[in-house]
């Protein structure tokens, strides 16, 4: 059990670092070379560490905690994340406008599993996941995120005409913090549990 949480963890970390190397690597007039082949392996990355930590909070949520209702959304979550990436990894071996639309489409149905289950976390309370006020917060600084920066996109195409994609992948990358939070609670709660079940 604690192997596994520890395993989220790492993910979780390995996710906010490839985000936040990915945010620099694209910052403007930077001119690094290679662009393709560091995308390539950033999303490489990216599919890694999202599957495994997904992975992860469906063993948490399914067989730690008894949420049998979270089984097949995550299910579907990690299926959508592999197929996206997947086909996002494939494209930049055969680039082509029709890999672009299929990316366009499977992107927005994976938008819709996420919007699923984060409604479903933000629904739960303490007495069915003790530590979920560490989700609610990773979800409410997700949406604070993309909704900023929405707003600050539009501004953009009016005003400063900058290219912030860059600050997309940084500035994502933090939310990841209340994840972290959320699995390294869990994991002292099992080690506590642990202890205590040891002595008796």
């Amino acid at each position: 059990m604690i192997s596994k949480i520890r395993a989220g963890i790492l993910s979780c970390v390995g996710l906010m670092i490839i985000n936040l190397l990915r945010g620099l690597y694209m910052i403007p007039n930077l001119e690094l070379g290679h662009l393709l082949t560091y995308n390539l392996i950033f999303q490489i990355g990216s599919l890694w560490f999202s599957i495994s930590l997904w992975i992860v909070i469906k063993y948490d949520f399914v067989k730690l905690n008894a949420l049998e209702e979270f089984k097949k959304p995550l299910d579907w979550l990690i299926r959508n994340i592999a197929i996206v990436y997947g086909v996002g990894i494939v494209s930049f071996f055969f680039p082509s406008r029709e890999f672009y639309i299929i990316i366009l489409i499977l992107g927005f149905i994976l938008m819709i599993n996420y919007i699923i289950v984060f409604v479903k976390i933000y629904k739960l309370d303490k007495s069915a996941l003790e530590f979920v006020g560490e989700l609610h917060r990773y979800i409410i600084s997700m949406i604070v995120f993309i909704m900023t920066f929405f707003v600050v996109n539009v501004i953009n195409e009016f005003n400063w005409h900058m290219d912030l994609d860059f600050a997309f992948y940084i500035l994502i990358a933090f939310p990841l913090i209340f994840l972290i939070r959320f699995l390294h609670k869990e994991k002292k709660d099992i080690e506590s549990k642990q202890r205590i079940y040891s002595i008796d």
